[in-house]
């Protein structure tokens, strides 16, 4: 583990790592990462893994969902209450695959 008062440093030394073969993990925020460095950092890894394409899916099925179920008005009966209800249960629970899957990356 190495750590820097300044995020320069901290990269300088991430690009002088990573070009010695060694793996390198850059932690800090994204805005304050240089880009030659940014294929080090969570988020990039993240995204390159092959399943990230599935938590994309995921969330956006979870929108739809949620979408789903705001279209019912306020006043409605008791089955629109209960299939509104089913619509927000089933875009939660495929929210928390998707945050399953991101953690387990």
């Amino acid at each position: 583990m190495v750590c820097s008062p300044s995020n320069t440093a901290v990269d300088l030394l991430t690009e002088k790592l990573h070009r010695e073969k060694i793996n390198v993990l850059r932690l800090g925020n994204p805005a304050r990462i240089s880009e030659e460095v940014l294929m080090n950092t969570v988020d990039a890894k993240v995204a390159a893994h092959p399943s990230f394409k599935d938590i994309k899916n995921y969330r956006k099925t979870a929108d739809e969902y949620f979408r789903m179920a705001g279209k019912y008005k306020r006043q409605f009966g008791r089955e629109e209450r209960e299939q509104r209800q089913l619509f927000y249960q089933e875009a939660r629970k495929i929210l928390q695959e998707a945050r399953s899957l991101e953690d387990y990356i």
